[in-house]
């Protein structure tokens, strides 16, 4: 059986040889990238939105963080990007500590989530607002927004601002 790294003869039986070089090599393993969190915990005032993280990414993989609303996703990859100070806890690159480095000299991007909301309306208003658009009466529109929100677990933060909310809500 060819390996990656043979010359193959793609000839047919009888016929001269022709030798093709064969396809490169796979490249080689990640070297960089390997991301580590030991014991990260950010608080935010009394309330602790990650705690205690350990988590080791090898170079060159893909990992996903998963989790309902408010759980600390957000808050993870910010301070992984250096745009969230650690409550405790340490984030290593490459088996660097990067905790007191800026986002600038971190080997790490961050796409930010963009919202599409109102800042000086709450949750509840945001998700009205075509319907004040349209004439709906307040009380109406307040029951559909409502229900809106429930529908996707947001009926407790209806009355908070886009500024009160994690980046999964």
């Amino acid at each position: 059986m060819a390996r990656a790294t043979d010359n193959v003869d793609l000839r047919a039986p009888g016929r001269s040889a022709a030798r093709v070089p064969a396809a490169p090599a796979p490249p080689a393993p990640a070297t960089k990238g390997r991301i580590e969190l030991a014991g990260v915990v950010k608080s935010y005032g009394t309330v602790t939105a990650v705690d205690h993280v350990d988590l080791a990414v090898p170079a060159g993989s893909y990992c996903c963080l998963l989790g309902p609303s408010g759980c600390g996703k957000t808050s993870t990859l910010r301070m992984i990007a250096g745009h969230e100070e650690l409550s405790a806890g340490r984030i290593s690159i490459d088996g660097h500590d990067v905790g007191g480095l800026t986002p600038a000299d971190r080997p790490t991007a961050m796409m930010f989530q963009n919202y599409a909301l109102f800042p000086h309306l709450n949750c509840r208003d945001n998700v009205a607002f075509s319907l004040r658009m349209r004439g709906v009466p307040k009380a109406e529109r307040h029951e559909i927004a409502f229900g809106k929100l429930d529908l996707v677990h947001m009926g407790d933060y209806m009355e908070r601002m886009p500024s009160q909310l994690s980046g999964g809500q």
